[in-house]
């Protein structure tokens, strides 16, 4: 006759209860995980573009700085892999004028100088605007 040994309860090993527990916590940490990576990816791209849009609208303000003479106009186009740009150059008007000083008789004139890009980003079209000042000196004035 052979002997059964009887198997406690330290010996038995894992139910299928805890098993099933475990595949589940799995399943959901490694969910978690993926979605977290998906949106690291995500905000990567969104910051990739504003990078791109600032270093375009920089390069348009810098060509508008190096030039001599400034007049009041404005510039629109398109850069090779879809961002617009625009330029405008305007005068700048002095927010808080004085009655008794005259800006004419001045030597130096301001121009505001503003460039904006814009891109299409999935269904979402994102755009940003980069201003600065630049004083001259008056054309009557110049040498």
């Amino acid at each position: 006759m052979q002997k059964q040994k009887k198997r406690t309860r330290s010996q038995a090993g894992f139910t299928l209860l805890e098993v099933l527990l475990a595949v589940v916590i799995l399943g959901v940490s490694l969910t978690t995980i993926l979605l977290q990576f998906q949106t690291a990816l995500h905000a990567g791209s969104i910051s990739q573009e504003r990078t791109n849009a600032v270093i375009y609208a920089k390069e348009k303000l810098e060509s508008l700085k190096i030039e001599d003479e400034l007049s009041e106009s404005s510039q629109s186009g398109t850069f090779e892999n879809g961002y617009e740009w625009e330029t405008e150059v305007s005068l700048y008007e002095y927010e808080d004028q004085e009655e008794d000083i005259s800006y004419e008789d001045l030597r130096h004139e301001t121009y505001k100088l503003r460039a904006a890009v814009k891109w299409n980003s999935g269904i979402n079209k994102r755009q940003i605007e980069l201003i600065t000042l630049k004083t001259v000196t008056r054309k009557e004035w110049a040498k």
